[in-house]
């Protein structure tokens, strides 16, 4: 396997890619999915280096050997260190392990993203706690966002004294200073926005091969 290849943008950022879940609604681990013959983690964690000289992917419990694999030596491979019953676990724990002042979050259920766009956010995330996408609708995609890594810890423990159980949402409802970046503005860096493409179920992933293959 190739070296990472980071690209020297000014101001470089964390990324962390969250590999712990149970993939309950896949029925198999989504980290290990393959698309056009590459596992997903193997893809994210490539696009990612493109930006980035600090990549760790967050397995939970799992073994590390699974990953070791098949990740570039580079990538950093760590394990929860919380039990919270969410991706915050996976989260925080990076968060205390990261080189960089801003952090780029995935899930590993995001094969097809662009390291220009997380860059885009990363340089929206300036002067703000977070820069997250927001569709028209109205929904958000926190799990594919830019986080001040300061500013996110102490959300994190601001969200779990007041909540217990948290998920990301929560964490953003405790910033007062979120650039939330429409998803319109992405579209120049990825026309389709492949990116927010969360594969969850079989359903999902047999639309990603049948898309592909057509």
């Amino acid at each position: 396997m190739s070296s990472l290849n980071v690209r020297k943008y000014p101001g470089l950022v964390s990324a962390i890619i969250l590999a712990g879940g149970k993939s309950t609604r896949m029925g198999s681990d989504k980290a290990f999915l393959k698309f056009e013959g590459v596992p997903f983690i193997v893809a994210i964690t490539e696009e990612l280096s493109k930006i980035s000289d600090d990549v760790i992917v967050v397995i939970g419990k799992k073994r590390i050997s699974r990953f070791k694999r098949i990740l570039d030596p580079d990538v950093r491979i760590i394990k929860d260190h919380y039990n919270l019953g969410s991706p915050a676990s996976g989260i925080l724990t990076a968060l205390y392990l990261v080189k960089h002042p801003l952090a780029a979050v995935l899930g590993c259920d995001n094969p097809l993203v662009k390291a220009d766009v997380i860059d885009y956010l990363r340089r929206c995330c300036a002067h703000h706690q977070a820069s997250v996408p927001i569709w028209p609708s109205g929904q958000i995609e926190p799990l594919c966002s830019v986080y001040s890594v300061r500013d996110t810890r102490k959300a994190i423990h601001g969200a779990i004294a007041e909540y217990g159980k948290i998920g990301p949402r929560h964490i953003i409802g405790e910033m007062a200073n979120v650039n939330y970046v429409k998803v319109s503005k992405l579209r120049h860096y990825d026309k389709n926005m492949e990116s927010l493409v969360n594969v969850n179920s079989r359903r999902d992933y047999s639309r990603l091969l049948k898309v592909a293959k057509e």
